[in-house]
Parts: structure tokens; C-alpha cells; sequence
């Protein structure tokens, strides 16, 4: 999820007088994806394109607006645990997307500027945080 779970019930319960309680819809969702996690697939061309660029040895992140245990998960599934030296999560930011924090802690822990970052995004949350971070974006576009 581009923005954390809590953080989206939150607002709908601002925006459209809900009374969800963000904590408890947040664990069902974990709970739910826990169960189905092991079918979770990669998009084949974005992982070979990181596998390229850990090979090249280029500096790269996974910058999530979804749990520490769901983004392990979704990486130990698609076999992808060891190709990311930084993975930044909702757990580890005050703001997620569209706040630019959790590109800025990548590129932080990366070692690099956040103008010389490219965030490859599939939501418009990631274009936001992007940009609010100052760095270029791709949008990745749904097969």
C-alpha cells in the first residue's frame, strides 16, 4: 500500500465521517495478506531491472508504504531478500506517502543525495513523495 494503512483509515474517517479503528483494520489486512502472501509474484521486468543494477553494483532501496513484516514477506516470497541493502517502511517514518520521508530515509541509508535518486513508483503517492523529496521519478504502469 502506497500510504500506510493506519495513516489511510485515518483519513477516511476525517474526510468521510467514518469510525474505523485504524489498529485493528491494519492487523486484519496483515492478517489477510499473512495467509495469501506465498502467491505474491514479481513484476518480472522490475526485478530483472534490479538484479541488473545490484549486479552493477549501483546503490538501491525498497522505499514502502506497507509493514516491515509485509515487505519481508513480499521480498523473501519473490526471492528477493538479499538484493536490497536498504528497506525503509511505514514502521520506519513519522509521515508516509505522499510525504517525501520514506524516500528521504532511503537515500539517507543509501549514502546518497536525494538529486541524484530515481524513485520507480506504481502509485501516484510514490510520483508525490518523489517529487517532494526532489528526486526524478518513473511511473511504473500496471500489466
Amino acid at each position: 500500500s502506497g500510504m500506510g494503512t493506519e495513516q489511510f483509515i485515518t483519513r477516511l474517517n476525517t474526510h468521510h465521517g467514518e469510525r474505523l479503528n485504524a489498529a485493528q483494520v491494519a492487523r486484519a489486512q496483515d492478517a489477510v495478506l499473512a495467509q495469501i502472501h506465498h502467491t505474491v509474484e514479481a513484476v518480472p521486468e522490475v526485478l530483472a531491472f534490479a538484479k541488473k543494477l545490484a549486479g552493477d553494483a549501483k546503490p538501491i532501496a525498497i522505499a514502502s508504504g506497507g509493514t516491515r513484516a509485509a515487505v519481508n514477506r513480499t521480498l523473501h516470497y519473490i526471492g528477493a531478500s538479499k538484493m536490497f541493502p536498504v528497506v525503509v517502511t511505514i514502521d520506519d517514518v513519522r509521515r508516509g506517502k505522499p510525504a517525501p520521508d520514506t524516500f528521504l530515509e532511503a537515500a539517507r541509508l543509501l549514502g546518497v543525495e536525494p538529486g541524484k535518486c530515481v524513485v520507480l513508483g506504481d502509485s501516484i503517492l510514490d510520483i508525490e513523495g518523489a517529487k517532494a523529496a526532489g528526486m526524478d521519478w518513473v511511473k511504473l504502469e500496471p500489466q
